[in-house]
């Protein structure tokens, strides 16, 4: 059986009686405590669940909402700079065509993935510059909201 040396407080889950001195760990309290808990680099988190049992997920925090409109018929664009976890993007309803985006190539008309007006698509990503976007109608835009 393990034991824990320095006692680490866990600010969510309240334990009784409170863990003081060189404390004996069995598998089993290990295995739980794995469960229980989450590690985001730095500390150890409660993980939470929703009154139906699921786990609760959440996005990470916007860094940045850019818009990106065509100043002419068939632009492509490439290379949006750092890095990100997660990526929406969005067709203005306003938009006259469809905006073809892809990952790690350069789209162009009718290759990609189709955002017609109005339409969003989500996708995690680990950098910008590998999302590419071709936009065939001048004055068509595309807004990109990502976070990091």
């Amino acid at each position: 059986m393990a034991e824990i040396e320095i006692p680490f407080p866990f600010g969510d889950l309240p334990l009784k009686p409170e863990l003081t001195g060189k404390i004996k760990v069995s598998d089993e309290i290990t295995q739980t405590l794995a469960t229980l808990l989450g590690w985001d680099g730095s500390s150890r988190k409660l993980l939470r669940t929703a009154l139906s049992g699921c786990l609760n997920a959440t996005t990470p925090q916007v860094k940045a909402i850019t818009q990106h409109t065509s100043p002419g018929p068939n632009i492509q664009y490439t290379g949006l700079k750092g890095e990100t976890t997660e990526v929406m993007l969005l067709a203005l309803s306003t938009n006259d065509d469809i905006i073809w985006v892809d990952i790690g190539v350069i789209p162009h008309n009718e290759q990609g993935w189709p955002l017609a007006a109005g339409d969003i698509l989500n996708i995690s990503l680990d950098n910008l510059d590998r999302l590419n976007f071709y936009i065939h109608a001048p004055g068509d835009t595309l807004v990109v909201m990502h976070t990091r």
